[in-house]
Formats: structure tokens, sequence, C-alpha cells
């Protein structure tokens, strides 16, 4: 009867992934945004940092992800891809800066509970992105003769001086198909930053 199968007890239960968000034609699930909240939770808390509210902190990040969606798929659209020979090298790059070798890089990846795999996927894209953003900047920025030959004559002027500057930037990314909200909130975010550091917040920290 129906009430016996009711009250009998299943033999496997299947979790529902919940989407979150759908970004064109991909989605972003539950289990992967709290799959990164978890991940950047424990990278602030190995630096240190001050943790912001949980809720901030899963907006925050669910945005990243979403910009990130947005342009890969841009950069899918325009031929942009990494090779495997480029993004092995990124990553050795990686494991020698913190000196150590792919297979204890890996293990270390490993004991923070970082998938290798997941963390290859974060690379490779990461590089993809960077990728599209040196293209847009490419197609964008005319530089004029006239004004490499003002800041020529600048360079040669303040060559006598002695002066050593350290250069850090905040990038408020807006993704290349942003709606006028999307682009009003990336101003916002971005004169709150300035505000912060204005007060004099650390800049690391802001970043």
């Amino acid at each position: 009867s129906l009430q016996t199968q009711l009250s009998e007890k299943p033999s496997r239960i299947v979790p529902v992934d919940r989407i979150v968000a759908v970004v064109n034609d991909d989605v972003i699930t539950q289990n992967e945004l709290a799959e990164r909240v978890d991940l950047v939770t424990r990278q602030l808390q190995r630096q240190g940092a001050t943790l912001p509210p949980a809720d901030a902190l899963t907006r925050q990040i669910l945005e990243r992800m979403i910009n990130d969606r947005v342009q890969l798929q841009v950069a899918k659209e325009d031929g942009i891809k990494v090779d495997d020979l480029t993004l092995d090298r990124t990553l050795e790059r990686i494991a020698q800066e913190n000196h150590l070798s792919m297979a204890d890089f890996r293990k270390t990846l490993e004991h923070d509970g970082i998938n290798y795999n997941r963390f290859r996927d974060d690379i490779r894209n990461e590089i993809t992105i960077a990728r599209l953003r040196e293209k847009e900047v490419d197609n964008t920025i005319v530089v004029t003769d006239a004004e490499v030959e003002t800041e020529l004559a600048r360079e040669s002027h303040d060559a006598s001086a002695n002066e050593e500057y350290e250069l850090s930037h905040i990038l408020v990314a807006v993704p290349p198909q942003a709606t006028p909200d999307q682009i009003e909130a990336k101003r916002r975010r971005a004169i709150d930053a300035l505000a912060e550091l204005r007060r004099g917040a650390n800049f690391a920290q802001i970043a």
C-alpha cells in the first residue's frame, strides 16, 4: 500500500544541489558557492585577516563568481584558450615561489583541503581572464607619438632623482556585458574602497 511505501526507509538518499545563479547558459550551484566560501574563509584565517560577516562574504564571493563566469564566456567566444603547457609552467612557477617541488606543492594543497584538479582549473580560468582583459586594454588604449615623447622627456628630466615608488592598485572589474545596475554597483564599491583608504584603512585588507 501507499502507507507502507511511505513508512519504509529509503535505501539511498540523493542530495539535490540547488542553483543559486544562472549566468547565461551556465549555472552556479549552492555546493560550488559553499566550497568557494570555505576556501576563501580558510585563506583569510591563515593570513590573520578580519573576516567580514558571513552573509556579506558570501554575497561578495557570489558576485565574483558571476563576473568570472561572464568573462570566461566572453573569452570562449573570442577564442581565448590556455594550453596545458602554459598552465603547467604557471603552476611550476607558483610552486617555485613557495619554495616547493611540484609534488610537495600538490601535497600542501591537499593538506589545506584544496583539490588539486580544481586548483588547476582555477588557475587556467585566471590566466584566461587575464588574457581577455589584456586584449580589451589593447583594443581601447591608444598612445600617441606626442604622449610618448612627452613621457620620455619627463623621465629624462627626472633621471637624476633618487626617488623610488612602490605602486599597487585595486581593480574593480566590470563585465563586458554589464547592465547599468551592475555598473552602478561596481562604481559604489570603488567609491567605498577609496573612502576607507582615505580614512587610513590597510590597503591589502581593502584589496
